[in-house]
């Protein structure tokens, strides 16, 4: 179930979700116009950087996050939540994050 993001400085955001049914209700029988842009979230992900084109280090900034966190003890796994906003996080397998979710001793 989708719900409304907290309210903050940009004042009070709309899920993707809710943005989506709602364009689709003001065009039932088409595809979502502009193909739903501009997303509510958009002005956060304009300040993206470029992620890396070197496949072999895709995945290294991740895999240093994951790292970071479990290397503390005290780490609660509610603090990755944002943590990876703004990090090109590959969607299939790879090497450099399978290693750094890997149990620790």
């Amino acid at each position: 179930m989708s719900e409304k993001t907290e309210r903050g400085p940009l004042g009070d955001q709309l899920s993707l979700y809710d943005h989506a049914l709602r364009l689709h209700r003001l065009n039932p029988d088409a595809s979502l116009p502009r193909d739903g842009e501009p997303y509510p979230d958009d002005e956060q992900h304009r300040r993206r950087p470029h992620f890396s084109d070197d496949q072999r280090r895709r995945g290294m900034e991740a895999a240093a996050l994951l790292d970071a966190h479990f290397a503390r003890s005290e780490a609660h796994p509610g603090e990755l939540t944002w943590a990876f906003h703004d990090v090109d996080v590959p969607i299939h397998r790879n090497e450099h994050i399978a290693a750094a979710a890997l149990p620790r001793p």
